[in-house]
């Protein structure tokens, strides 16, 4: 049993692929789940920081090798191959790219033994510059 716990500010809403956004939560958060330890707990927090909505997923679980870390986003590596047999390889290649062909950026911190934590920004959204990009969706949190 993996227990999670979400933080955020209330009502936050952002700029993006509400589809695709989606899909980098999935693979963030079950990442984070396959590299939990039994019982263990995984923390998603979304936060305003200036005009951006930053979005955390950590895990408390083995952590990535720091000798990995340059080479996970990487098509088709894998850092764990004893756990490779569910794997493609292509999670974090897809999120990365999703989150820079939103013109924006995610990050890694790591500590093996003791878990991982990814964090991404994407544009915030705010009544000042509504309707100012009708190309731009707004996703709201919930």
């Amino acid at each position: 049993d993996i227990k999670y716990i979400k933080t955020s500010e209330n009502e936050l809403t952002c700029f993006g692929d509400e589809n695709r956004i989606k899909q980098v939560l999935i693979n963030l958060i079950n990442n984070a789940i396959k590299h939990s330890f039994d019982y263990g707990e995984i923390l998603i927090n979304a936060y305003r920081k200036g005009e951006n909505i930053f979005v955390c997923v950590r895990d408390f679980g083995e952590g990535i090798p720091e000798v990995d870390l340059p080479f996970i986003w990487d098509r088709f590596y894998i850092v764990d191959k004893k756990r490779s047999e569910n794997s493609t390889g292509l999670g974090l290649a897809i999120v990365k790219n999703i989150i820079n062909s939103h013109g924006c950026d995610i990050h890694v911190k790591s500590v093996n033994g003791e878990g991982t934590e990814f964090c991404f920004y994407l544009p915030g959204y705010n009544e000042e510059i509504r309707g100012e990009d009708n190309e731009r969706k707004s996703i709201k949190n919930s």
